[in-house]
Protein backbone atom coordinates (compact mmCIF):
# COMPACT_ATOMS: atom_id res chain seq x y z
CA UNK A 1 0.00 0.00 0.00
CA UNK A 2 1.88 3.19 -1.00
CA UNK A 3 0.75 6.12 1.23
CA UNK A 4 1.83 9.36 1.62
CA UNK A 5 3.64 10.96 4.90
CA UNK A 6 0.96 11.38 7.42
CA UNK A 7 -1.24 8.88 6.04
CA UNK A 8 -2.26 4.85 6.99
CA UNK A 9 -2.28 2.25 5.27
CA UNK A 10 -4.41 0.03 7.41
CA UNK A 11 -7.74 1.44 6.06
CA UNK A 12 -6.78 0.54 2.67
CA UNK A 13 -5.25 -2.87 4.03
CA UNK A 14 -8.37 -4.04 5.58
CA UNK A 15 -10.30 -4.05 2.61
CA UNK A 16 -7.82 -5.66 0.71
CA UNK A 17 -7.80 -8.08 3.79
CA UNK A 18 -11.98 -8.21 3.34
CA UNK A 19 -11.31 -9.33 -0.24
CA UNK A 20 -8.80 -11.81 0.50
CA UNK A 21 -5.54 -10.75 -1.01
CA UNK A 22 -3.02 -11.99 1.04
CA UNK A 23 -0.23 -9.64 0.21
CA UNK A 24 -1.16 -6.28 1.53
CA UNK A 25 2.36 -4.68 2.32
CA UNK A 26 2.50 -1.34 3.97
CA UNK A 27 4.14 1.24 6.40
CA UNK A 28 3.50 0.22 9.94
CA UNK A 29 4.74 2.55 12.43
CA UNK A 30 2.12 1.15 14.95
CA UNK A 31 0.62 -1.81 15.65
CA UNK A 32 -1.92 -2.87 13.37
CA UNK A 33 -2.85 -6.34 13.80
CA UNK A 34 -2.23 -8.96 11.20
CA UNK A 35 -3.88 -6.32 8.67
CA UNK A 36 -0.75 -5.45 6.93
CA UNK A 37 1.40 -8.70 5.72
CA UNK A 38 3.99 -7.64 5.98
CA UNK A 39 4.47 -4.76 8.11
CA UNK A 40 7.10 -2.53 6.63
CA UNK A 41 8.73 -0.31 9.55
CA UNK A 42 8.78 3.26 8.13
CA UNK A 43 11.38 5.19 6.33
CA UNK A 44 13.21 8.04 7.92
CA UNK A 45 11.31 11.42 7.93
CA UNK A 46 13.57 13.15 5.45
CA UNK A 47 12.46 10.10 2.74
CA UNK A 48 10.03 11.91 0.87
CA UNK A 49 7.86 11.52 -2.79
CA UNK A 50 9.25 8.35 -4.72
CA UNK A 51 11.86 8.23 -2.74
CA UNK A 52 9.37 6.61 -0.39
CA UNK A 53 7.31 3.87 -2.62
CA UNK A 54 10.93 2.83 -3.66
CA UNK A 55 11.39 2.15 -0.20
CA UNK A 56 8.99 0.06 0.11
CA UNK A 57 9.57 -2.41 -2.56
CA UNK A 58 13.57 -2.50 -1.23
CA UNK A 59 12.24 -3.58 2.18
CA UNK A 60 10.37 -6.41 -0.03
CA UNK A 61 13.41 -7.04 -2.20
CA UNK A 62 11.03 -5.51 -5.31
CA UNK A 63 13.61 -2.96 -6.52
CA UNK A 64 14.05 -1.67 -9.94
CA UNK A 65 17.39 -1.01 -9.36
CA UNK A 66 18.31 -4.44 -9.43
CA UNK A 67 16.99 -4.71 -13.23
CA UNK A 68 19.44 -5.15 -15.60
CA UNK A 69 20.46 -2.01 -17.78
CA UNK A 70 19.14 -3.81 -20.96
CA UNK A 71 15.67 -3.53 -19.90
CA UNK A 72 15.65 0.06 -19.62
CA UNK A 73 16.15 0.48 -23.14
CA UNK A 74 13.15 2.02 -24.94
CA UNK A 75 11.93 1.01 -27.65
CA UNK A 76 12.13 3.50 -31.15
CA UNK A 77 8.98 5.43 -32.35
CA UNK A 78 10.33 6.16 -35.46
CA UNK A 79 8.78 4.90 -38.31
CA UNK A 80 11.16 6.43 -41.01
CA UNK A 81 13.57 3.44 -40.42
CA UNK A 82 11.10 0.93 -41.85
Amino acid sequence: MFTAVGETAFEVAYLAYLAGIPVRAGFAGEFGGGVLAPAVPPPSARVIGPGRHLSLLDALDLSAALAPASAKARPSCDDSAS
